[in-house]
């Protein structure tokens, strides 16, 4: 799912339980600034992602699609 796809998903399952960010923050263990940027398009880390995917009873990568990876150079 791209990002902006959970940014979608995200707002519409905030909106649809009655909650403020700061409300849906504290339900899913992150800070309503988080909910907020996230609901903007911004990429949280992995262990934030999980708890949004979590709300949603999904997997991260479902939710938010592949972590960036590292590059590593060729040796």
């Amino acid at each position: 799912m791209s990002n902006e796809l959970a940014r979608r998903r995200i707002h519409e399952h905030r909106v649809r339980l009655g909650l403020s960010p700061e409300q849906y923050g504290l339900r899913i263990g992150v800070s309503g600034m988080t909910v907020r940027r996230v609901e903007k398009g911004y990429m949280p880390f992995l262990s934030t992602r999980a708890k949004f995917a979590r709300a949603l009873d999904c997997n991260h990568v479902d939710l938010f699609g592949m972590p960036d990876l590292p590059v590593r150079a060729a040796a």
